[in-house]
């Protein structure tokens, strides 16, 4: 004599809603709903990962929508096992079916990633002072998938043959192919003419954290430069020479990159220009910031200019 069909428990429901979206509906029998639900998720998960390049606000935004959809989904699951009752289970409402449903949702998810790889946004950390006072030890950031390259501009770019570590690089952009590049103690001189460059007032500091991880307090220059209307600020380290350069011309499809800090980067003036090629996308905010203090409230969502 056949079982009695066990009534579907709108707790586990839920609780499969909220391991994987459209999977509680499964179970329920609303398979419809289910893979309308895992859909939608996709979608979501895709704005998100467009979101990060668009600023802090627009990624909480999406964020905080895509919350939403997974708590009411997760409820919307309950309900429908609730109403579902002692009905007889269809093959996707079982063991097997929950898995195949997961296991499709997840080749789904990779095959969207994988498209999208390419043009989303990504998140890095500055492990160092070389682009102080723009982006500080122990801030995280977003960088956007990369658009013209333009001078002025922060990026981030693979390292260059021989470095000693392979991890992705952070400089600012400060001449172009076919632009005759030239530093002197700090000065940039672009086509022969110097960068507008003028000295901040009052004392500078700024905190480093050294290789062993100690952080200590350190006197800089503060200078603000600006080119092709983008003024931003660079630092040189008193007594300390700012690591001059010889005029060189940038050749095609190449840029030359310094870091904010002059006299504390390996750029360009050691590695030369870079292949616009081995850029990896442009900075665009400060998601989140860790100081000796602990969190550097201050700095969380600041734009890179």
């Amino acid at each position: 004599m056949p079982s009695t069909p066990r009534p579907r428990s709108p707790f586990v429901a839920a609780l499969l809603a909220l391991f994987c979206n459209g999977l509680g509906h499964a179970y329920a029998g609303a398979i419809g709903a289910a893979g309308a639900i895992a859909l939608l998720w996709l979608a979501i998960c895709a704005a998100w990962l467009a979101s990060l390049g668009a600023g802090l606000r627009a990624t909480i935004a999406v964020g905080l929508g895509a919350l939403a959809v997974w708590v009411g989904q997760a409820v919307l699951a309950a309900r429908s096992a609730r109403r579902a009752g002692e009905a007889p289970r269809r093959w996707f409402s079982r063991p097997l079916g929950l898995v195949a449903f997961y296991a499709a949702t997840l080749l789904l998810w990779w095959g969207v990633h994988s498209a999208l790889r390419p043009y989303a946004a990504r998140a890095y950390e500055m492990p160092s002072g070389s682009m102080v006072p723009t982006l500080r030890p122990g801030d995280w950031f977003i960088a956007a998938p990369r658009g013209a390259v333009e001078r002025g501009a922060v990026v981030v770019h693979e390292a260059p043959r021989g470095a000693p570590h392979q991890d992705p690089l952070v400089k600012r952009v400060v001449a172009i192919a076919g632009d005759t590049v030239e530093v002197r103690d700090g000065l940039l001189v672009l086509n022969g003419r110097p960068v507008e460059r003028r000295r901040v007032a009052g004392p500078c500091t700024y905190e480093n954290r050294t290789g062993d991880g100690r952080w200590s307090e350190e006197r800089c220059i503060e200078y603000v430069e600006e080119i092709d209307g983008r003024a931003y600020r660079t630092y040189c380290t008193p007594y300390v020479p700012c690591g001059d350069v010889d005029p060189r011309k940038v050749p095609p499809g190449h840029v030359f990159v310094l870091g904010d800090h002059r006299d504390h980067s390996a750029d360009s003036r050691v590695y030369g220009p870079i292949p616009e090629s081995m850029i990896l996308g442009r900075a665009s905010y400060v998601y989140f910031s860790v100081g000796p203090a602990g969190v550097r409230w201050e700095r969380v969502g600041r734009p890179l200019r």
